[in-house]
C-alpha cells in the first residue's frame, strides 16, 4: 500500500514539474509570436509582457527544477545464494537464485580457467 503511494506522489510531483514547464514556455513562445506579427499596439501592449512575464517564469522555473532532488526508487533487496551479501533483485528472477555481481565474476573466471 505505501508503494504504491509513494509512485503516486512521484507521477504527481512529475505532472506538476511539467506544466511547470511548459506554462512559461507558452508564454514566452505567444509573446514572441505577438511582436512578430506587428500589429500596431497590439503587439506592444500583449507581446512585449508576455515575453517578460513567460522569461522570468521560466527563469523561476528552472531554478526550482534545478534544486529539486527526487528520491530514487531503491530496488528490493535479497542475500546472495553464494555469499549473503546483500544484492537487489532482478525484475522476473527467482530470489532464491539471486547471485551477486562480485560472485558472478568469480564463477566467469573459474569456468574460464577451467578451459
Amino acid at each position: 500500500m505505501e508503494e504504491t503511494t509513494k509512485k503516486h506522489c512521484h507521477l504527481e510531483e512529475a505532472i506538476k514539474l511539467l506544466f511547470r514547464g511548459i506554462i512559461p514556455i507558452v508564454f514566452l513562445a505567444a509573446g514572441v509570436v505577438i511582436l512578430t506579427l506587428r500589429m500596431p499596439g497590439w503587439s506592444l501592449l500583449l507581446g512585449l509582457p508576455l515575453t517578460i512575464f513567460g522569461t522570468v517564469f521560466l527563469i523561476y522555473t528552472y531554478d526550482e527544477v534545478v534544486r529539486k532532488t527526487f528520491i530514487p526508487i531503491l530496488p528490493e533487496v535479497t542475500k546472495c545464494s553464494v555469499c549473503d551479501k546483500p544484492t537487489p533483485i532482478s525484475p522476473g528472477t527467482d530470489p532464491e537464485d539471486i547471485v551477486c555481481t562480485s560472485c558472478k565474476r568469480k564463477i566467469k573466471e573459474g569456468i574460464k580457467k577451467e578451459k
